[in-house]
This record gives C-alpha cells, structure tokens and sequence, in this order.
C-alpha cells in the first residue's frame, strides 16, 4: 500500500482484514477530527526527519559567560530560570513542516550515475550542507566520487532560525552593528531566542551578542515615574506575569505625584 493515499489505504486495510479472516466489528466512535483552516483538509499526524542543531557545547558556553560575568542579567531573578535550561539542554529542532520561511541550507542528493545506489530522505549519508547550492554540489560530487554534472540537489525544509543568512559573516553591518552592548527583553522569551542569540553568537563569531540582558532598565516614557511605580506595585497582586494596561490612568503623567506622600510619610516617621 506505500504510495496509496490514506483513505484509499484505509479501504484497503479493511479489505484485507475481511479476506484473512480476521476482522470482527465496527463500532460508533465519536471523536473530534482536526480540519486545517486553510485547505478544509483532514489534518493527521505524520512522523518525518527532523532537522536538530547539537546544543551542548554551545549551551555550556552561554553558561559560562553569565557565571564568569562577561555576561549580565538584570534582574538576577532570572539567573536560576537561565542555568536550569543551559544545564540541562537539549538538542535543538529547527525544522518546520512549512512551505515559507528561511530554507534550510541542506540538500538531498541524486546521482545519476547507476553505480550509486538512491538514498532515502532518512538517510544522512544522503545530505550535504553549503552556503550555496553550487557549494553543495561540490561536495557532493567529491563524497560520491562522481562529477558535478551528475549530481541534482533538492533543499530541505524551512527551519526556524536563519541559517542562510549566518554563513557570510564577514559584512560591513556586522562589523558596523555587532556586538552590541545591552539587549532589553522580556523575561519570557529569556529561555528561548535570547539564550540562543547567546549559542549561536558565542558559536560563530566568538563574541557576545550583548553583554547585559535587562527588562525594561529605563522605565516606560509613556508613564511618570511615580505612577508608573505605583501602578507595578499595586499590579503585584496578580503575581509576577501582569498585563500591564498603559491606558489605566494609573499609568499617565497626570497622575497626581506620590512625591508628597512620600514626604509627609518620612515627616511622621521622623516624629515617632
């Protein structure tokens, strides 16, 4: 049945149970069947090659510079969230079942010539990787020991990072732009692209992409400074994730300043 499409292989599968004897019943099973919101199509689960970026070196890496202090993160709250997912890394799947996106800068080979056997998409030995495909093409024609002419290439899947766009690293707005010195972010994606910015600048270039990892160090200029101060404090009743609403006027300059507050707290303080 390789080949045959799933709901004709799926007839065919209960015609082959009835013919050995070894179908019993159906029965009713009410489930819910998931339908892509573009195409209507029935959508199944498929195993498939993945394509993963070994981590843990690089991974040991972005570790070392936070605890040696080339690196800083502000607040150090946030150090144990770092060290808990450089410590115990992961190899990274990069791939994505997707028709857009950044091309993974790999490519299946398919010589022509009938003393080489095809290769399956599964199979490395099978795939080569190159800044462009007439790079690709060379390699492939030295590992096969054939001719350039008799190789044809065909480029992997979109991957999540932008692979292709990491090979020339030798331009002006590199030199010009990086590395940089502060990078303000959220703590959310601290794990994720930050840590990884980290890997991979640290892999490539041997430099940090930053040296200080802040949220938000300054403030927000849309909010007074009292206000602002006082408005996050009475947030910290929902817990350290709050959704902070810029247009609650708790958060504007008109904001009556809390400076008098202050000032009359300390007064009567001082007289206790």
């Amino acid at each position: 049945m390789q080949g045959m499409k799933r709901f004709d292989a799926r007839k065919a599968v209960l015609e082959a149970l009835i013919q050995k004897g070894l179908f019993k019943e159906v029965k009713e099973n009410p489930m819910v069947v998931p339908v892509c919101s573009r195409s209507k199509d029935v959508v199944e689960p498929l195993l498939k090659p993945q394509w993963y970026v070994r981590c843990a070196e690089m991974a040991k890496m972005a570790a070392d510079v936070v605890r040696n202090g080339d690196l800083k993160i502000i607040p150090e709250t946030h150090l144990k969230t770092w060290f808990n997912w450089m410590d115990n890394i992961r190899d990274w799947c990069i791939s994505r079942q997707l028709w857009w996106g950044h091309r993974t800068p790999a490519y299946f080979v398919t010589v022509s010539d009938p003393s080489v056997p095809a290769g399956e998409d599964a199979d490395g030995n099978y795939w080569v990787s190159g800044q462009t495909q007439e790079i690709a093409r060379q390699k492939a024609a030295k590992k096969f020991n054939v001719s350039p002419d008799q190789i044809s290439l065909r480029q992997g899947e979109p991957c999540g990072i932008p692979l292709t766009g990491v090979f020339s690293l030798q331009t002006d707005d590199l030199k010009a732009f990086y590395p940089g010195t502060l990078l303000e972010t959220g703590h959310d994606i601290l794990f994720f692209w930050v840590a990884r910015m980290v890997m991979l600048g640290l892999k490539l270039t041997g430099k940090l992409p930053f040296k200080e990892k802040s949220d938000y160090p300054d403030g927000i200029p849309e909010c007074g400074t009292d206000a602002l101060r006082f408005a996050l404090c009475a947030y910290t009743s929902q817990g350290k994730a709050a959704v902070v609403l810029l247009g609650d006027a708790a958060f504007t300059p008109h904001f009556p300043s809390l400076s008098p507050c202050r000032n009359v707290a300390a007064t009567q303080i001082s007289r206790v």
